[in-house]
């Protein structure tokens, strides 16, 4: 029952208890290997970042902690690395079942732009600037990456075309772009 796997799983999560957190991702995968509605496997996918989330936080504020300590500072930046990786392809496998879904284009874009594949992040921007929610922001990341690769008149055409879309040049965005 969809209904009743949603509700186990979302009790289970609420109590986040480490035993608690292990059975709600038995259960998502087991909810979507049975049903095969991709709801579930994206709630599993939620899970597994959120807590790959918290593990990143300890290596950061160990990072913050000893400012000096070239080895946790290693750690932070390679857990870093490894929780983009695992967004990345989080949300590619989200593309593959929501291939309308302007927002989850925008989202992987942000995370290839900071891998540094500047190319698929322009093509990815591209799209999402057709949502009206993420106009502004597709524009200005869209505008930044053609900065990196050196196409200014570009650069500098999509910028333009934001500051229309934003109308507001005052504030922190305005000021920016």
């Amino acid at each position: 029952d969809p209904a009743a796997i949603l509700k186990y799983a979302r009790s289970l999560q609420e109590r986040s208890r480490p035993e608690d957190v292990k059975r709600a991702l038995e259960v998502l995968k087991r909810g979507f290997e049975v049903t095969k509605q991709f709801q579930f496997r994206e709630m599993r996918g939620n899970l597994i970042l959120r807590e790959a989330n918290k593990k990143l936080q300890k290596y950061k504020d160990a990072a913050v902690a000893a400012p000096e300590d070239a080895k946790a500072q290693q750690q932070a930046k390679m857990a870093q690395a490894e929780f983009l990786r695992m967004e990345i392809e989080e949300y590619k496998l989200r593309m593959e079942h929501y291939p309308t879904d302007l927002g989850l284009k925008f989202e992987l874009g942000k995370r290839l732009f900071e891998t540094g594949d500047t190319d698929g992040a322009i093509a990815l921007f591209q799209e999402a600037q057709q949502d009206a929610k993420r106009r502004v922001d597709s524009l200005n990341y869209l505008g930044l990456a053609f900065m990196k690769i050196a196409w200014t008149d570009e650069a500098v055409h999509t910028f333009r075309q934001a500051l229309d879309a934003y109308k507001v040049t005052t504030d922190d965005m305005g000021m920016s772009l």
